[in-house]
């Protein structure tokens, strides 16, 4: 075996793009992306077998201006977990590697996955190469079996099988986003179009007004724009933006509520179509004072996002709505066309990016994971985060120091 810490950026990917589909994360781009924003060292590294051939690759970022300094392998490294000579060879390579560097721990997190569920999270899947004694054999600890831990990227998410065919993406999805689109189409006309780098202003904008309810960090709009700029350079990305013109939704409506009060007088069903009648009126009433607000204006940016293409996976990483329009479904709208634009461009996945831990049902966001599994995917489960300290002494007392502060602002790991 041969350790090399100096791999080509097509070698590197192909073999990650081969074994996990395309890991944004675990990826060239992600790595010149967190190097931009400074703070990180990034590092592409592999194994070869003794007749060259690749049989382990990993992106290291390596944060040395921490307190803690750490490397970090964000869905990796990439390798086969259940070949303990692999496992060993590579991670005792690694170790040296790391601590040439000078780091004080080696932190992975494997895109290794280790159950699948449905939508009604029942286990449809499980998996088990070993993958948690073959990592505590060389060292590692593991942060815990199901829950996310603090500080990490989640550990769930939902992938939706673009092989299926467009009618069988839609069939899959909630009724209540069916009845969202079709409510679209027929009143709202709310397009979903290619939007320019200067629109990513209000992806911060929207995301400020979340950030006011679910206090979180904000990111300048300079950190979309690398973002995009640097996936568009070495993979693939799109921004899209939601558009409204409420005008017409006016215009629509009203003509919509004339021709249900002429059925009126003859229908059979006439609570039916009172409900229709209400419910649109009540729409026209909300719509009137956003369209005076936008009187001059034909078309408002409601929603924008930002989505990376690797391999044969879709990744939609960013995507933020106007929290003061009230529920047009443009999240659904939004989402509606990326899957199927996905599948368009050829890609098998379509991943959700993160879902928050689903077997805590009373936890204040499980309604994005509500969301975000009404669209047909199933929910998969990594194996989660290694840590192994390789400078113990001072990791041992930095990690306590660490603990105490995290304890004294009240953040706590989600564990079982």
């Amino acid at each position: 075996m041969v350790f090399r810490d100096n791999l080509e950026k097509d070698e590197f990917n192909s073999f990650v793009n081969d074994k996990v589909g395309g890991s944004f994360t675990q990826n060239f781009a992600w790595a010149k992306f967190k190097e931009n924003n400074g703070g990180i060292k990034t590092y592409l590294v592999g194994m070869e077998d003794d007749k060259g051939r690749l049989v382990a690759v990993s992106m290291l970022l390596y944060a040395y201006k921490r307190k803690i300094k750490n490397v970090y392998a964000p869905s990796g490294p990439v390798l086969d977990y259940g070949n303990r000579e692999i496992v060993k060879a590579f991670f005792d390579y690694l170790t040296d590697f790391v601590k040439k560097l000078g780091a004080e721990v080696l932190e992975i997190e494997p895109a290794y996955v280790i159950r699948e569920y449905n939508k009604k999270l029942e286990v449809i899947n499980e998996y088990d190469d070993n993958i948690v004694k073959n990592l505590e054999s060389v060292g590692f600890g593991h942060l815990g079996y199901v829950g996310q831990v603090a500080g990490y990227q989640l550990r769930y998410t939902s992938i939706i099988d673009l092989t299926k065919t467009e009618e069988e993406l839609v069939n899959g999805f909630a009724k209540d986003k069916k009845k969202l689109l079709n409510r679209n189409e027929k009143y709202f006309n709310i397009k979903v179009e290619d939007a320019e780098l200067e629109d990513l202003v209000y992806l911060e904008k929207f995301r400020r007004q979340l950030s006011e309810k679910k206090d979180f960090k904000l990111e300048s709009n300079n950190y979309y724009r690398e973002c995009y700029e640097v996936f568009k350079e070495h993979e693939d990305a799109r921004i899209i933006k939601a558009v409204i013109n409420f005008k017409e939704i006016e215009k629509t409506i009203s003509e919509e509520l004339k021709s249900l009060k002429e059925e009126l007088k003859t229908s059979k069903k006439t609570k039916d179509v009172e409900n229709v009648i209400n419910s649109l009126e009540q729409k026209l009433v909300e719509i009137a004072d956003f369209s005076k607000k936008h009187e001059n204006e034909s078309g408002i940016i409601v929603g924008i996002g930002l989505i990376v293409y690797v391999g044969k996976r879709a990744t939609y990483i960013y995507e933020h709505t106007d929290k003061e329009l009230g529920n047009f479904g443009i999240p659904t709208i939004m989402l509606n066309e990326l899957i199927l634009d996905s599948k368009n461009r050829g890609c098998v996945e379509f991943d959700m990016l993160g879902l928050p831990n689903p077997n805590y049902k009373n936890n204040k966001n499980y309604s994005i994971t509500e969301f975000k599994i009404s669209f047909g995917g199933n929910i998969i489960e990594y194996v989660g985060v290694f840590i192994k300290p390789v400078k113990k002494v001072k990791f041992f007392v930095k990690n306590f120091m660490k603990n105490v502060t995290y304890n004294m602002r009240g953040i706590a790991n989600e564990r079982k």
